[in-house]
């Protein structure tokens, strides 16, 4: 059962992005739900036993320390993607699709746009930091994996995960490329986490990933 774990997400963008049932509003309510299924299970491992919140926090790793790592790495990470991006990739991506998608959206503006940018970076960041490296983490431990393959097997299935939205909206080649990239920052998270950083300095350094993500987004929005 606890591997089973490692592919609701998948199977929830799969559903959402691929399949397009209910989307958007699929989309949150996913995410809802991949941030409470944690919860469920350790208020159901402690025999339904009353406020759990803080000890549940604590188990998985949500406590407010903070590692130096977790700012310099996102900031590596994302100043890399934005290399790649301005060093040749901006004139190989499906700029006209990507633009019409966003207007689709309603996201013309730039209050509009870094309003919905910010959000969507700051609760990815914490939803993914908590379910992969809190729950996952946790869940790999109890079946006793060693730390290397645990980092190994949760950053891949955190990486293939993205695969379906990547696949709608870019190229197959361009979809697995930018799924291998995903594939190393899992890994580097769940190694922060694995060396007993909290999810704090994961989520940092993830939010900065997205940010530098939804950058390029604005920056293909005014072409």
């Amino acid at each position: 059962m606890d591997y089973l774990y490692l592919f609701l997400p998948a199977l929830a963008t799969y559903l959402t992005f691929y399949l397009q049932w209910g989307y958007p509003a699929s989309y949150g309510l996913g995410k809802i739900a991949l941030a409470l299924l944690p919860v469920f299970i350790f208020w159901f491992s402690r025999r339904a036993q009353p406020n759990i919140i803080k000890p549940c926090l604590k188990h998985y790793g949500a406590q407010w320390s903070f590692h130096w790592l977790g700012l310099v790495s996102g900031l590596v990470i994302g100043g890399t993607i934005l290399l790649a991006y301005y060093g040749g990739l901006k004139e190989q991506l499906p700029s006209i699709a990507l633009r019409k998608k966003l207007h689709e959206m309603g996201l013309t503006s730039m209050l509009t746009f870094w309003s919905m940018a910010i959000f969507l970076s700051a609760v990815n960041s914490l939803q993914e930091e908590w379910y992969w490296r809190g729950f996952i983490t946790d869940r790999l431990r109890t079946l006793g994996l060693r730390r290397w393959p645990a980092i190994l097997l949760s950053g891949t299935c955190f990486g293939l995960h993205h695969i379906f939205p990547m696949l709608l909206y870019f190229p197959a080649g361009y979809a697995w490329l930018f799924v291998g990239g995903t594939v190393l920052g899992g890994i580097w998270w769940s190694w922060l986490r694995e060396h007993n950083h909290s999810l704090l300095t994961t989520c940092i350094s993830h939010a900065c990933v997205d940010l530098a993500i939804m950058w390029i987004g604005w920056d293909i929005l005014n072409q």
